[in-house]
């Protein structure tokens, strides 16, 4: 299992927001890249009301919720 609270030292010692948006909403989207990736099933938690993000890279797109504060979480746990 990936530590992830080393994300951000991993990316050079910012917090890769777009990369993380990108894999949580295309691993809930079924990604063929995620197959046969052990994760647990999120279900519908990573569904339902979306919000626009600004990100990292000036981007700006309509992700769930769900992975909106799981992003947030992630970057609150990084050392």
């Amino acid at each position: 299992m990936p530590d992830l609270t080393g994300l951000a030292a991993r990316a050079g010692g910012t917090y890769p927001q777009y990369m993380v948006l990108n894999k949580l909403d295309g691993y809930a989207r079924g990604a063929v890249i995620y197959s046969g990736v052990e994760m647990p099933n999120f279900g519908e938690l990573l569904s339902g009301r979306l919000s626009r993000v600004q990100t990292d890279r000036g981007l700006s797109r309509p992700f769930p919720e769900a992975i909106i504060a799981l992003d947030a979480y992630l970057r609150t746990i990084q050392q």
